[in-house]
């Protein structure tokens, strides 16, 4: 295994590693300062209690013992919340648990106490006097984790939540669309068009286009005078010797080895450099809710209007065909432009999905409405029409006794102003009221 390529899919697993040993080196070396204060000065008044050397070593020994069962019962929580997490939201979204700052932060206060309580017990065996430093640092540490497993608790049950995982996913697809696209894109002097023809650019491995270091790349075609013009963009699937781009050599020599270095394929895709992800994470966790198994549409619809938050964001964003410039002003480097059609792919599968959902296609419909008040592209309003008819063949699709709930609210037309929520009905309209709702199932027929 490449181990240059696949650093990058890796690297919250290499992260937490190195986490983990940084937090058990803080335990380690306050357990040896603690043994040196108490060795280098006098501190029986600090603890205000008399202690023995004995009684000391007793009850950090208690302690050690209860903080390690207390940091065993919050990893077989940890791993629980998990394994439910994965079965529910899908195993990608489980680094928003893991990598979550205060989740983090308790399990280190549980790692330096455990591993302060070994350390001190290994080494308060060759100490001459009561450690009273020890014994005050013990009872410091005992009530922060007293603290952090009530907080624990807190956290557990939050990120349990679903809107909880939906507006992590979405607060980092938002971030990622401002990263990408700013609102405010300066203009590079002298950008042109990339001439066409070229060589082929074989991609060196299968797997994910996981990055592209536009900068790197840059210069190294400016080195060169030499042009690509990139045909796939963070987040294709691409095979071993795939056409990627076409290169176009201006009499310099230059490595395709070197430039495809710049592209970094991987075994799995991450959200960085790739909106697209964020959409699909976003589509699993709806399409999950909305499965026979577990059945939870106001779920699917929440995932829904973080898609519309998104998709709003981003159509107001300039997404053309992307020229990158060297130094002098010369178009160096160019990918194509994320499309209209993939901005409302993920509606359109949420519609499969919630296809027998009334409530979830009256949400859909709405998000029409609300998108065609935003998208003014001329592509994106063709691409948008195209979804609000077929999201109307879906809900014709539905029984008829169930279209009423989709039909005041459709993604086709706006809500009538004299709509009356709660009444079922529009005045002047009696095709709008079901038959079932014009009166209580607890009202006795009239008189013959």
């Amino acid at each position: 295994m490449d181990l240059a390529r696949e650093r990058g899919a890796y690297r919250e697993f290499y992260g937490l590693v190195l986490y983990a040993g940084a937090i058990v080196a803080v335990g380690v070396a306050l357990a040896f300062l603690v043994t040196w204060w108490d060795r280098r000065y006098d501190l029986s008044w600090l603890a205000g209690l008399e202690l023995t050397l004995q009684g000391s070593r007793q009850a950090l020994t208690a302690f050690g013992t209860t903080i390690l069962s207390v940091l065993g019962i919050v990893l077989a929580v940890s791993v629980a919340i998990i394994a439910m997490m994965t079965g529910s939201y899908g195993p990608r979204i489980v680094q928003v648990f893991i990598l979550d700052r205060l989740t983090l932060a308790i399990l280190a206060v549980f790692l330096v106490s455990g591993t302060y309580a070994l350390s001190l017990f290994l080494l308060i065996g060759r100490a001459e006097m009561p450690p009273h430093m020890a014994a005050v640092t013990t009872s410091l540490l005992a009530f922060a984790c007293v603290a952090a497993f009530f907080l624990f608790i807190m956290q557990a049950l939050r990120s349990l939540q679903a809107v909880t995982i939906i507006n992590r996913v979405g607060d980092a697809l938002d971030a990622e669309i401002d990263r990408l696209y700013p609102v405010d894109v300066e203009e590079q002097p002298g950008a042109d068009t990339l001439p066409e023809g070229g060589e082929p650019l074989l991609a060196s491995s299968t797997g994910y286009i996981r990055r592209i270091q536009v900068r790197r790349l840059t210069s190294c075609l400016a080195e060169s005078q030499a042009t690509l013009a990139l045909g796939v963009l963070p987040g294709d699937f691409v095979l071993r010797g795939a056409t990627v781009g076409y290169l176009r050599r201006n009499g310099l020599p230059i490595e395709d080895r070197k430039l495809r270095k710049y592209l970094r394929i991987g075994r799995r895709r991450s959200l960085y450099q790739d909106v697209r992800f964020g959409f699909l994470q976003l589509v699993e966790i709806g399409g999950r809710a909305l499965s026979p198994a577990v059945n939870e549409p106001f779920t699917g619809i929440q995932c829904i209007h973080r898609m519309v938050q998104a998709l709003d964001i981003l159509s107001s964003r300039p997404r053309g065909e992307n020229l990158v410039c060297d130094e002098s002003g010369r178009a160096r480097l160019s990918y194509p432009e994320l499309g209209p059609t993939w901005l409302l792919l993920p509606l359109d599968v949420m519609r499969q999905m919630g296809a027998n959902v009334p409530i979830v296609l009256r949400e859909l419909g709405t998000a029409v409405e609300l998108l065609a008040t935003r998208m003014h592209d001329e592509r994106e309003r063709r691409e948008l029409d195209g979804l609000a008819a077929r999201l109307e063949r879906t809900i014709a699709r539905l029984p008829e006794e169930d279209q009423w709930i989709v039909r005041d609210r459709s993604g086709v037309s706006p809500i009538p102003r004299d709509f009356r929520p709660g009444r079922g009905e529009i005045e002047g309209d009696e095709e709008a009221r079901p038959p079932e709702a014009s009166a209580p199932l607890d009202t006795p027929p009239p008189p013959p």
